[in-house]
Order: structure tokens, then sequence, then C-alpha cells
């Protein structure tokens, strides 16, 4: 949830008058949206592997 907080907050940061984002370069926006796109990848990744850890837990506490 932090992570996605994060980025939000960066990207809102970014904006200009006009709702755009700005860059110095090209490049940067290339490896910014790589990265952002990553980071929020491996954040929903965590966020549904501790749903599954939650899921195996409550089936364990019930077959015990």
């Amino acid at each position: 949830m932090l992570i996605r907080y994060q980025i939000g907050k960066r990207r809102f940061n970014r904006r200009g008058s006009g709702g755009v984002q700005y860059f110095s370069s090209y490049g940067k926006a290339v490896a910014v949206g790589l990265l952002e796109r990553l980071c929020l990848f491996v954040a929903n990744v965590c966020g549904l592997a501790g749903l599954f850890l939650l899921a195996v837990e409550g089936y364990n506490q019930i077959k015990v």
C-alpha cells in the first residue's frame, strides 16, 4: 500500500498545470515509467501473497 501511495504522489508532483507529466529527457521518462510499472507489479504481488497467506492461515485454523 505504501509503495502505491509513494508512486502516486511522485506522479502527482510531476504534473504541470495542464495535467501532463514533465521530464527533462525522453530517456528519463522511459526509465521512470518502467521503474514505476515494476514497483507497482511488485506491490501487487506482495498484496496478493499476503492475502494468500491469510487464506492459508485461516484454512489451517479451521482444520485444527
